[in-house]
């Protein structure tokens, strides 16, 4: 089988792995420096990044941006879904062995606590 054709690819894998650590990372930097607990900046940075991320891979000749089709929208919407889940599955895996009580929104947040 040509790897053209195949589904889930060595380059995949590493590119799926970089922008769910990039959403996780750069939400909970948000998150603590401006002490916004929610869950809306992550998704918007996963749209951003499943947006970048096609329209970079598009060319990858030229490594330059470009617009996005009105067809491809569903395809980078499926795809921040599953950023966005990942990195909040992410979260919540790591910070499962701490049990905290409800923060107010305008006390210290901690890295390690559920978004």
């Amino acid at each position: 089988m040509d790897s053209n054709e195949q589904l889930i690819t060595w380059e995949s894998t590493v590119t799926f792995t970089v922008a769910t650590l990039a959403v996780w990372i750069i939400s909970n930097a948000i998150r603590v420096f401006l002490n916004w607990k929610s869950r809306i900046p992550c998704f918007i940075i996963s749209f951003l990044v499943a947006y970048l991320t096609i329209s970079f891979t598009k060319n990858l000749d030229s490594f330059t941006f470009s617009y996005l089709p009105i067809l491809d929208y569903p395809i980078v919407s499926l795809n921040a879904c599953l950023l966005f889940l990942t990195s909040l599955g992410l979260q919540t895996a790591s910070t499962s062995h701490s049990s905290q009580d409800k923060q107010h929104p305008r006390q210290k947040i901690k890295w390690w606590t559920q978004w």
